[in-house]
């Protein structure tokens, strides 16, 4: 029995804003505002007359830190001569990514609070009062009514260090071997496993200080560069402020886990060849998603046209939680799976000769590829569910070693043995389905932050010619307001045809020198291979067809590598 204890905790300084020089703006006005103005931007520039000089108010400087406590245990067991279990077991105890603070107030480094926004403490009694004729202006004191509504920061009282609560886990193990026969030639194994994945917080924690209050912009007007120094931004120490903008960590935000299994049978074959088939899955929850959660649905000014000319045009104002902007969350609410039939038949190297035969059929689907992936419709997480970016549904590969004979005869002479013995011809060749691409659309979803749309398709849209892959007769823009009848990856890329090659001599120089030269081709038959079509379909107005304007829809854009040769020598001593 194996067992034993992993203790990790990393401490992480990290700027929350880059770039934090000022943003200077030298064009023309007008006389009676800008006293100093030429009335020419680039006169202005020459002169250092400038119209407004821009720039943050702090450099925010955060300090982090995560833990994590993890306990394993694990043993074999031989059940009886042919049947034997591994099992074990691993507890976590891990904490979010949280801030932590040193002695000082901002902006010293580490003196920096986070903030974030609990959408379970929203009051819609106590709304934020806003100020519709100056574009949504928060009246009174912005940061009590926001706190009041969910504003929430770490450290502070009330809130747990990170947004979320530490979490416990367990993980267990289990995996067995069965010969099926007792010889020692055809067994069959599988195994299950449940998985935990640290949270990456880069795209939350390390810019979530960079909002206000911790940061707002401060402005200089109409004078010249000469007294930017001795000039104070014109904002008041707590500015008025509209449509503020979070980065969400939701309360109930846990670790990814990923649940994996096997099951395979295994047999040696005559001649020195061995046969594998078997199943793999997974199935992953709790994976990180990004959403907008505080959007205005799809359609809505269309259906309510008098909705934002009874708030003065302030689109904000209409979202479902008055008083904030755009919220996006990173959440873990999403997930995925992976099914997948492998066969492999390899033989052995004997008679200079060894190969390996690989045949996989799997279907990938999730919601997003990655963590900072956005959720496109957020009322509809499910409609995101397709093949992964990456899926491939049919993989080959063949990969072989063979060593080229020795000379014999009349050709088994000392110059001609140096020079055409100790050959090798190895090489990989690989075929694969064309992997999922997705096709938007332009248009107009009457929304805020609802996403984008997709073409409505009708017919075979897919060409067959690699030249334009996609019919473009075969789509056309969906209504306003509407998302489309398309969806997430519905569309394939072409699929590659790959073979590279090497041949290579090693031979002995002296005693204890030996060289080797060796040319590598990839590519070798300099198959054109697709990797990318632009996939932006645009058309004049809502329900028609291509625009003319747009010549390139469904053309290639990136290919992978033409052939490449490669020469090598290499001596050894």
């Amino acid at each position: 029995m194996k067992f034993g204890y992993h203790y990790n905790r990393d401490n992480k300084k990290q700027t929350a804003n880059w770039g934090f020089n000022g943003e200077i703006n030298f064009n023309n006005y007008n006389a009676s505002s800008m006293p100093l103005d030429t009335d020419n931007g680039l006169a202005n520039l020459m002169l250092g007359n400038f119209n407004s000089y821009t720039m943050g108010n702090a450099h925010v400087y955060p300090y982090f830190r995560f833990e994590s406590h993890e306990l394993f245990a694990q043993d074999s067991w031989k059940v009886a001569r042919r049947l034997t279990f591994e099992y074990g077991i691993r507890f976590q105890h891990t904490t979010p990514t949280y801030t932590y603070t040193r002695d000082g107030s901002p902006p010293l480094e580490g003196t920096w609070l986070l903030y974030s926004v609990d959408l379970t403490k929203y009051n819609p009694s106590a709304m934020p009062v806003l100020d519709l004729s100056k574009n949504g202006l928060v009246v009174g004191n912005a940061l009590e009514q926001l706190q009041a509504n969910g504003l929430v920061c770490d450290p502070c009282n009330g809130t747990p260090p990170g947004f979320s609560p530490t979490k416990n886990f367990v993980a267990p193990r289990l995996g067995f071997a069965y010969d099926i026969f007792g010889d020692g030639k055809m067994s069959l194994r599988g195994g299950f496993g449940t998985y935990y994945e640290r949270l990456r917080q880069n795209n939350f924690n390390f810019g979530a200080g960079n909002v206000w209050p911790n940061s707002f912009p401060g402005t200089v007007n109409y004078q010249n560069v000469t007294q930017v120094t001795a000039l104070s931004p014109t904002v008041p120490p707590q500015p008025q402020v509209s449509n503020l903008g979070y980065t969400v960590w939701p309360a109930d935000n846990t670790m990814p886990s990923i649940y994996s299994w096997y099951l395979g049978i295994q047999r040696e074959l005559p001649a020195k060849f061995s046969l594998d088939l078997s199943y793999v899955g997974n199935r992953g929850v709790h994976l990180m998603d990004q959403r907008r959660v505080n959007a205005v649905p799809a359609d809505t000014f269309l259906a309510n046209p008098n909705l934002l000319p009874s708030l003065n045009n302030v689109r904000d104002a209409a979202r479902p939680y008055y008083g904030f902007g755009s919220l996006n969350a990173v959440e873990t609410l999403a997930y995925s799976s992976y099914n997948a039939m492998q066969f492999r038949l390899s033989r052995r190297f004997s008679k200079n000769f060894a190969f390996n035969f690989n045949y996989t059929w799997s279907k990938v689907m999730d919601l997003v590829d990655n963590d900072s992936d956005q959720i496109n419709n957020p009322y509809d997480m499910r409609a995101n569910w397709a093949p992964a970016s990456y899926d491939q549904t049919n993989v080959t590969t063949f990969d072989f070693i063979y060593q080229l004979p020795n000379v014999r005869g009349n050709l088994d002479k000392t110059g001609l043995r140096s020079l055409l013995n100790g050959w090798q011809l190895s090489g990989i060749f690989r075929a694969q389905s064309g992997m999922p691409f997705s096709v938007t659309s332009n248009g107009d979803l009457s929304c805020a932050d609802c996403g984008s749309q997709y073409p409505n398709v009708s017919g075979n849209p897919t060409t067959g010619n690699v030249n334009q892959w996609l019919n473009p007769s075969a789509f056309t823009r969906p209504l306003d307001g509407q998302y489309g009848d398309g969806h997430r990856n519905e569309f394939r890329m072409p699929g590659i045809r790959n073979l590279d090659a090497t041949i290579s001599k090693s031979f002995k120089i002296a005693e204890y020198v030996q060289a080797s030269v060796r040319c590598e081709v990839f590519n070798l038959f300099n198959n054109s291979q697709v990797w990318g079509v632009n996939s932006s379909f645009q058309a004049d107005n809502q329900g028609g067809g291509i625009s003319t304007n747009l010549k390139n829809f469904a053309y290639p854009n990136s290919y992978r590598d033409s052939r490449v040769l490669q020469f090598g020598f290499r001596v050894s001593f």
